[in-house]
C-alpha cells in the first residue's frame, strides 16, 4: 500500500493522530484527570495549630530614662524572654518586702560589680527608705523562658543587652563585665549606676524576685 495514497480522513491516519495525542497526555508532568486546584496540598482540618497571640507588654513609664525604655522594648522582642514577666519601674520598697533576707544576694552582686559594699544597704530590691533612696532608682526585670536557662539564655540575653546599650546609648552608664561567665544561680545583674537590669531564670525569679508581687 502506498502511504501517499492514504487520505487525511482515513481511519489509519485518524488512529495515528489519536495515538500521538494520547502520548502527549501521558507524557505531561501532571495526569490529565487531576484538577489544578486539587493538585495543590491543602491543610488537613483539625491538624493545623492556630498561632497563639503573645501576651501584651505593658507600656513603660513615661518618666523612665530613654536607655531603660529601649532596654525594656529590646527584651520584649527577645525570643528567649517570657514577656509576661517584664517589668520596668521603681524597685520594691522596704516596707512592702515580705522577707528581709531576700535583698542580700542583690547587695552581694552590687558588691562584686562595684568592688565595695554600697552605703545604701536597705531592704527591697536595692531600695532604702523609699523609692529612689537606695542603691537603684530604676529596675528592669526579665525572666528567660522555662528551660532556656539550661542552654545559657541568661548569659546570652545579658550580653545582648550590653551590646545594645553600647551601640545605641554610648553615653549611658555601662555595666561592668561579669566576673564569671557561668551564672550558677541563674541570675545576672547589670549594674547601670542608678538602675539595674535583672535577667533571671524562673527558679531565680521565684527565689529572689518576690513572686507574690503583682506587676
Amino acid at each position: 500500500m502506498n502511504l501517499r495514497s492514504i487520505s487525511h480522513k482515513s481511519p489509519i491516519f485518524i488512529s495515528t493522530r489519536s495515538f500521538a495525542h494520547s502520548r502527549r497526555i501521558l507524557s505531561a508532568k501532571k495526569p490529565w484527570f487531576v484538577d489544578e486546584e486539587e493538585h495543590d496540598e491543602q491543610p488537613i482540618a483539625g491538624l493545623s495549630t492556630p498561632k497563639q497571640a503573645s501576651p501584651t507588654v505593658k507600656p513603660p513609664p513615661a518618666n523612665a530614662p530613654a536607655y531603660l525604655v529601649s532596654t525594656y522594648m529590646f527584651l520584649a522582642q527577645s525570643p528567649l524572654i517570657d514577656p509576661a514577666t517584664l517589668h520596668l519601674g521603681s524597685p520594691l520598697p522596704a516596707n512592702a518586702h515580705p522577707d528581709p533576707d531576700l535583698p542580700l544576694p542583690i547587695l552581694k552582686k552590687v558588691l562584686k560589680s562595684r568592688g565595695r559594699m554600697p552605703k545604701e544597704a536597705g531592704y527591697g530590691r536595692g531600695v532604702g527608705e523609699g523609692p529612689g533612696q537606695g542603691v537603684y532608682q530604676w529596675e528592669v526585670v526579665a525572666q528567660v523562658k522555662e528551660g532556656a536557662e539550661m542552654r545559657g539564655a541568661v548569659e546570652v540575653v545579658s550580653a545582648s543587652v550590653r551590646n545594645m546599650l553600647r551601640r545605641e546609648f554610648p553615653q549611658a552608664p555601662r555595666p561592668p563585665k561579669p566576673l564569671h561567665k557561668d551564672q550558677k544561680d541563674g541570675w545576672e545583674l547589670l549594674d547601670l549606676g542608678n538602675a539595674a537590669v535583672h535577667i533571671c531564670s524562673r527558679k531565680a525569679w521565684e527565689r529572689w524576685m518576690d513572686p507574690s508581687r503583682q506587676w
